[in-house]
């Protein structure tokens, strides 16, 4: 693809982006104006978001750090843009971009209904303001027009019989990879969230079901044509006990977690949170036929800079 086109074809999925964000003022505002756009949910204060880790950019993987993140120093701050790495084995970016939300005392069915309702809003602007733009993408609407309330909703389990149906048998413990995610999301016209996975594919600090130990209370929100997994999140582990039990059963080192074993010994409450893929969304709702067509400067395996 030409250069020039690219950077339409990019500035064009910015602006449909941009379009979910009430009074939209610019990219370098962008996620501050979806923070402010939650019906019924303050913007948290700056002074609240936590502290800046820097990078360096000549050894990205091996410096430990995942670019600028805002990391919480109150579990329900919100992380706002976290840059995050990728494994170098695998395929797209090196390095992408989440929004986040941790909201008090709420539960995996509130986070579930929280991030559907975004997402509704965010296509819902786009489609309505950003036609012209979707249009030059040659982007399909029917897709997009589809995404409404209710979200079809199911368990692991579930998720495991339609893949049986399929022909893509897996067993209880495997995780779902680009296929798998496909195939499911197939039997779908809008987004489906998948809830509930084994507590062995998921981190720590997730709290597992009172119900069924064996899962923990997470959730994946799944975008339609095979564009796979665009939200994840949950309700975190409150329990100080607990989460140092799971760090044990992780085989995680204890010191590296103090600080945030703390936020639990001096007083915490129920919270769930999710982070919406940035890269992942935009492609889809442009029709991108690859992520690394969402941002003008992709990080590579071997491109760090710019």
């Amino acid at each position: 693809m030409p250069p020039g086109c690219f950077r339409k074809r990019f500035q064009l999925g910015k602006n449909a982006f941009l379009a979910g964000c009430p009074n939209h003022s610019g990219a370098g505002t962008a996620i501050n104006e979806i923070e402010q756009g939650w019906n019924g949910f303050d913007p948290i204060p700056p002074a609240e978001i936590g502290i800046v880790v820097g990078v360096d950019p000549g050894d990205f993987h091996a410096s430990g750090a995942h670019g600028h993140n805002f990391v919480k120093n109150r579990p329900e701050n919100l992380e706002r843009v976290t840059p995050r790495s990728q494994e170098p084995h695998q395929d797209g970016l090196l390095r992408l971009d989440h929004f986040r939300k941790e909201v008090r005392f709420a539960d995996l069915d509130d986070d579930m209904a929280l991030a559907e309702d975004f997402l509704v809003e965010v296509v819902g602007r786009v489609v309505a303001e950003r036609r012209a733009e979707l249009a030059t993408l040659e982007r399909d609407l029917a897709p997009l027009e589809r995404v409404q309330k209710p979200f079809p909703r199911v368990r692991y389990e579930e998720a495991l019989a339609l893949l049986a149906a399929d022909g893509k048998p897996l067993a209880f413990g495997d995780d779902f990879g680009g296929d798998e995610e496909t195939v499911i999301s197939a039997r779908f016209d809008r987004p489906v969230i998948v809830h509930r996975y084994p507590t062995d594919l998921k981190a720590f600090y997730f709290k597992h079901d009172p119900k069924d130990s064996s899962v923990a209370l997470n959730m994946d929100m799944l975008a339609p044509e095979g564009y796979g997994e665009i939200v994840g999140g949950g309700q975190r582990e409150d329990d100080l006990a607990k989460l140092e039990a799971a760090i044990e059963r992780h085989k995680l080192p204890p010191l590296a977690f103090e600080w945030y074993l703390d936020l639990r010994r001096y007083g915490t409450f129920p919270h769930a949170g999710f982070g919406l893929g940035i890269e992942r969304t935009v492609a889809w709702i442009c029709g991108l036929p690859h992520v690394r067509e969402t941002i003008p400067f992709p990080r590579m395996l071997n491109r760090l800079s710019p």
